[in-house]
């Protein structure tokens, strides 16, 4: 039994496959606990449970196309010891990091700013906010904690899909970007706390300017660099809960405008107070005159320099701001500055999602766009339709381009490099192929077909006549015996369908069945093309005999098995009858 499921917004291409054979690949990796083991050790087969990869992950298809892929790489991961505590980057854990991470960098970018540019009791003495003061320590020390666990995440690198999951190599990775971008900001944060809040001021007895100082780095110059990390996080959290492509670009730069815009705010409020209490001079300050030496509440003076900031950020107006002071006029350039190049870049993705750039993925859009019209106009059924939404997905990956006509347009050494290095996964997977000379490879790859089978599908019928031999590049499927017993699985890298071919030239014949598990990617030979590497290449075609043989003999065993093991059910009627099953029942008094 089949069900297709979906993840990360989009279709998945492996289904959930309920069958008899036991699912024993996992637990021989990864053994479970007894029922009365210790809450520790529970607590540690969980947390290698969801430290491992999983297609709960949204980007987990983009590095696995099959199960078996999947479950190499979790092979991978649990028998190194030097694994065992590193955290994968496709796991669950590591996606659930991923979303509590995001959620608290996008509070600081928000509090730290704005407490130390106008809560922060130098600047107004007669303000005094520990509550924030202590949601900002306590995710200070949140970020001191999360430095320590990014060393046992592991990281992909999207060029080459690689999935690195050394320590040596992740703790020189994060050395090498951010480590010190989210160390010391949270330092000076805490420290920050403890000078101000935590009676430390007096016993420091630091100056003023000092303490001002305390507070800025962290906020305009250190964790700036993270507003790219906050947005990548953000998107593929929107992607987790199933949301367009497009409204998750369009939440991603309103969210990152929204940050920038906060702390342009800051900005402008800040820099002028600072000039004044380190006794720098700022003659004709509009926001010394309209602030500082006021009894105007800390949330009007926000508004009023936010309304400022917009103004110049969209290029609107000046807003309400009369300033000579050529520092203020210097801030308020600059933010114009920022918001034209904000415009520039949302422009560009406007013309990416209309299809002006990748024009590949539009074609694609307006291929499935057709395809949606003409399923309703036919009242195909909703099981059809997900059926050949799921193939068009998978066929194209989004991306819509016409293969045959860009092969035709090469030349014939090129097209037939073209389609050597397209079937480079199949010819390092395929043990058949391992050994064997180049120029026997390249005849064999000029005579592949290729083919798509969707979960469900029989590759090879009961009652039909096999005439070609598969190869699968990727996917899973399964193999059922005449009795309709399934034997076993096939995946990546494995062939089938010799067996019928091979007995046809015997003139034998044994009756099997084949069916797609998930989304499977096979490469095939015609019974002529078959014949003619026979003929031709004797290497190949002893491989190909023994394994048929061998399956053969295989079969027959598994059939012999379920004869004996069935169960005569007359006997067990007789025997029933007669008493001998059931124990006699004691008398009523």
């Amino acid at each position: 039994m089949h069900r297709p499921h979906k993840h990360g917004g989009k279709i998945s291409f492996v289904t959930r496959h309920y069958c008899k054979l036991d699912p024993l690949e996992l637990k021989r990796e990864l053994p479970g606990v007894a029922p009365f083991a210790s809450s520790h050790r529970k607590f540690l087969y969980n947390f290698q449970r969801w430290s491992i990869a999983s297609h709960w992950n949204p980007n987990c298809n983009t590095y696995f196309r099959s199960n078996f892929a999947l479950f190499k790489e979790r092979r991978r991961h649990l028998r190194n010891k030097k694994y065992r505590m590193i955290i994968h980057p496709l796991s669950r854990f590591a996606l659930i990091h991923e979303m509590i991470v995001c959620v608290l960098w996008i509070v600081i970018f928000f509090l730290d700013p704005l407490f130390s540019a106008l809560y922060t009791g130098y600047i107004h003495a007669n303000v005094d906010y520990p509550t924030a003061s202590v949601i900002i320590l306590i995710l200070n020390c949140v970020f001191l904690l999360d430095i320590a666990l990014h060393f046992f995440i592991g990281y992909t690198v999207s060029r080459t899909k690689e999935i690195v999951l050394e320590p040596k190599r992740i703790a020189k990775q994060y050395f090498n970007t951010y480590f010190f971008h989210d160390l010391i900001p949270a330092v000076f944060g805490i420290l920050l706390f403890m000078v101000e809040y935590a009676g430390m001021k007096e016993v420091l007895a630091l100056p003023t300017f000092v303490h001002v100082w305390l507070s800025i780095p962290q906020v305009y110059i250190l964790r700036f660099v993270r507003l790219y990390t906050v947005s990548v996080y953000f998107s593929n959290m929107l992607v987790t809960f199933k949301l367009k492509e497009s409204l998750v670009k369009c939440s991603t730069i309103a969210l990152v405008i929204a940050i920038v815009i906060h702390w342009w705010t800051c900005t402008l409020y800040l820099i002028p107070a600072i000039g004044y209490f380190i006794g720098y001079p700022f003659d004709n300050s509009w926001v010394l005159r309209s602030t500082l030496g006021t009894q105007r509440k800390i949330e009007n003076i926000y508004i009023e320099c936010l309304l400022c900031t917009v103004c110049h950020f969209f290029g609107a107006g000046k807003g309400n701001i009369l300033t000579e002071n050529p520092i203020e006029q210097l801030i308020l350039a600059l933010i114009l500055m920022c918001g034209i190049t904000c415009h520039i870049y949302v422009i560009a993705i406007i013309l990416q999602l209309f299809g002006t750039i990748n024009v590949s993925e539009t074609k694609y859009e307006e291929l499935i766009y057709q395809l949606n019209e003409y399923m309703v106009t036919k009242k195909l059924p909703q099981g059809l339709r997900k059926r050949l939404l799921m193939y068009y997905e998978y066929r194209f990956q989004k991306q819509f381009f016409l293969e045959n006509l860009i092969l035709n347009s090469l030349s014939e050494h090129l097209r037939y490099e073209v389609l050597l290095y397209s079937c480079k996964n199949l010819i390092n997977k395929v043990k058949l192929f391992q050994g064997a000379p180049k120029e026997v490879i390249g005849a064999l790859v000029a005579m592949l077909k290729h083919e798509i089978f969707l979960p469900n599908d029989h590759i090879i019928k009961p009652d039909a006549i096999n005439e070609h031999v598969y190869f699968i590049s990727f996917g899973t499927v399964s193999v059922y015996l005449a009795n309709g017993k399934e034997a076993y699985h096939l995946e990546d890298g494995h062939h089938f369908g010799e067996v019928q071919v091979v007995l046809q030239g015997y003139g034998e014949s044994y009756q099997v069945s084949v069916m797609a598990i998930e989304i499977t990617e096979v490469f095939y030979l015609d019974t002529r093309d078959f014949w003619y590497v026979v003929a031709t290449h004797p290497e190949i075609a002893d491989s190909l005999e023994k394994s048929a043989l061998t399956k053969l003999a295989v079969y027959k065993s598994l059939d012999t098995e379920s004869v004996e093991n069935v169960v005569d059910t007359s006997d067990i009627l007789m025997e029933l009858r007669r008493g001998h099953i059931l124990d006699r029942g004691r008398k009523r008094r």
